[in-house]
């Protein structure tokens, strides 16, 4: 099942899968479950098929969420390659490009920065 864009399994409940959706927040979450109305602790295989497409429907209309909100992220480091900056060969590297330490943190810094906006074409 998706949820706007984003694949999400039906055993999952409905707070956690819409935390899932990237562009959701706190504040967007409640205002959403307000709407639905007393669903809040029920997983998403439990509630009914059309309420579940229109919520779908609902996130897609009205707020931008994952592509969207990616773009121009991969477009302001796609800039920083380009020109050659500091920033923009550090991302390329996989390294911190923030002035963070290296000499311990590295490799966590390595693992949560993957970005694969270097293979995607420029628009």
């Amino acid at each position: 099942m998706f949820l706007g864009r984003k694949k999400v399994s039906l055993d999952q409940y409905l707070i956690p899968a819409l935390y899932s959706v990237f562009g959701l927040g706190k504040s967007r979450i409640n205002n959403i479950l307000c709407k639905l109305g007393g669903v809040r602790k029920t997983k998403l295989v439990d509630i009914h098929p059309n309420k579940r497409k229109g919520l779908s429907k609902k996130l897609l209309k009205k707020y931008s969420t994952e592509t969207e909100l990616h773009k121009p992220i991969r477009k302001i480091l796609r800039n920083h390659y380009i020109h050659g900056s500091y920033k923009g060969i550090r991302f390329s590297q996989g390294l911190p490009a923030n002035g963070q330490r290296t000499h311990t943190n590295r490799s966590t810094a390595s693992r949560l920065r993957r970005v694969t906006w270097l293979s995607t074409k420029t628009p």
